[in-house]
């Protein structure tokens, strides 16, 4: 899990990635765009923070699980936000089953107090 968004993140170093921050209205004008991404290109502040929202979450947030301190917490968090994450990356790309596939892999870090609650 950890390796797939660490190697994504180091992939991208291009400068609309970590300088100009437009690597999302980039993708809204490619093929894989969906209808909503065309409003990406509308707003340019909105491209560049969902630009820098996708290196924060690669780069840093991946960590959240191996945090040990209160790791239920921490685990929680990260499955809200990555599951938010490709919510929102599947609303402007079409990249397949990708999105599904990696909601199903953060599944694996639910914390029992979870599968408590729900039983």
């Amino acid at each position: 899990l950890f390796c797939v968004y660490y190697f994504s993140h180091r992939l991208k170093t291009d400068d609309s990635w970590t300088i100009n921050f437009d690597a999302m209205s980039l993708a809204a004008r490619s093929n894989h765009a969906l209808k909503p991404a065309k409003i990406l290109l509308s707003y340019p502040k909105l491209s560049h923070l969902l630009t820098w929202w996708n290196q924060l979450m690669e780069g840093w947030l991946l960590l959240l699980p191996l945090i040990p301190v209160t790791p239920q917490v921490f685990r929680s968090i990260a499955i809200i936000l990555f599951t938010g994450y490709h919510l929102e990356m599947r609303l402007f790309l079409d990249m397949g089953y990708l999105w599904i596939a990696c909601i199903a892999m953060w599944t694996a870090l639910i914390p029992p107090v979870w599968w408590d609650t729900l039983a």
